[in-house]
């Protein structure tokens, strides 16, 4: 069973938002693990954990992250504070840790006991959470620097080139570069067959990879002949992330969210008909989405991530949003396997996947 979860606006809070949580595929059962008073600025989960950024009480540039454990069966174990401090420009997690960049694009990590960054304190542009690894880009784009276990995934612990976007899985990581190639790593034999193309988004899970093109459709390759279902070929997505074997991504025409696996046992993909699809910002490179000025505040809109394109996407009659039917259920049976999250925090919002 696999838990979708988003964040959506408060009611009448404006870059604050609860958190709303469904089946997948949904089966008409909403669950809601939190109270609707328990308000965030960001989200990030693994194996096992969700954390949770929250304004401060005292100050608007202060950030507070707790951290929840939950039981086999969905249920939680407690929580407890991991984090009080400048507001963070990017926070990332894979199955176990968490990784983040301060306001100065220094690296930090939580849950990582053992980590000790080699050669001192690490400034990057992005970074990337693997499973017992974290690689990051340098503040020029011109390296990519693995730290801890990365053994079988690459033999040098930085590489060079010109990126602009890194992705990390298990065990395998990808990134664009500066022409909006891809390139991965370890070699094609172990992450299956790139596509051609170009490219701005990444989303990597388990042996499975998924790439937002530059026009906004998605391509998806990986194990067992992993592809993206039919059902989701031609239409446009803002965003899209991975966790293990789920990926999730946010329509350009409505912000709904659509998930999908390796299994074909639902062709229902959508989850939420309406979420929260990126980060407020005050600038934008390519323009803000249509209508996303009313998600934000003092005059801030979410960006688009590419030019827009010529044509209006439009969703296909049969993958037209349904109304779902809203109650809670805490009766979850089966294993805990992760949380999955798209978005980035600091100034930005995030939304929230979950899955158990």
């Amino acid at each position: 069973l696999t838990i979708v979860c988003a964040l959506v606006p408060s009611n009448g809070s404006l870059q604050l938002y609860s958190l709303n949580c469904s089946t997948f595929p949904v089966l008409d059962i909403i669950v809601t693990r939190f109270s609707s008073n328990d308000l965030f600025s960001g989200i990030v989960s693994g194996d096992g954990f969700l954390c949770g950024l929250r304004p401060s009480s005292s100050s608007s540039n202060v950030s507070v992250m707790h951290c929840w454990r939950f039981s086999s069966n969905g249920s939680t174990l407690g929580f407890k504070r991991i984090y009080r401090g400048p507001v963070l420009n990017q926070l990332e997690a894979g199955n176990t840790h968490i990784c983040g960049l301060n306001q100065t694009n220094a690296l930090e990590c939580w849950q990582w006991p053992e980590f000790n960054q080699t050669g001192g304190v690490q400034n990057f542009s992005d970074i990337a959470v693997g499973e017992g690894f974290v690689c990051g880009l340098s503040e020029d784009g011109t390296t990519i620097r693995f730290l801890r276990n990365f053994t079988g995934i690459t033999d040098r612990d930085t590489i060079g080139g010109n990126y602009s976007v890194i992705a990390a899985g298990f065990r395998h990581v990808c990134a664009i570069n500066s022409d909006n190639d891809l390139e991965c790593w370890p070699n094609r034999t172990t992450v299956g067959d790139m596509p051609q193309g170009k490219f701005n988004s990444l989303a990597l899970g388990l042996n499975r990879s998924c790439a937002l093109r530059i026009n906004g459709t998605v391509v998806c390759w990986g194990m067992n002949n992993f592809r993206l279902p039919l059902e989701l070929e031609g239409l446009e997505f803002i965003t899209i992330k991975a966790k293990r074997n789920v990926f999730c991504g946010v329509l350009t025409v409505n912000y709904s969210l659509f998930c999908w696996d390796d299994s074909n046992f639902s062709s229902n993909h959508m989850v939420f008909s309406e979420v929260l699809p990126g980060p407020c910002r005050n600038e934008c490179l390519y323009g803000p989405l249509l209508g996303s000025g009313s998600l934000c505040s003092n005059g801030w809109s979410i960006c688009q991530s590419r030019p827009s394109m010529p044509t209006t996407p439009a969703l296909p009659p049969s993958l037209s949003p349904q109304p779902q039917n809203r109650s809670t259920n805490n009766d979850l049976n089966g294993r805990l396997i992760a949380f999955l999250v798209v978005g980035c925090v600091g100034s930005s919002l995030f939304l929230l996947v979950v899955g158990f």
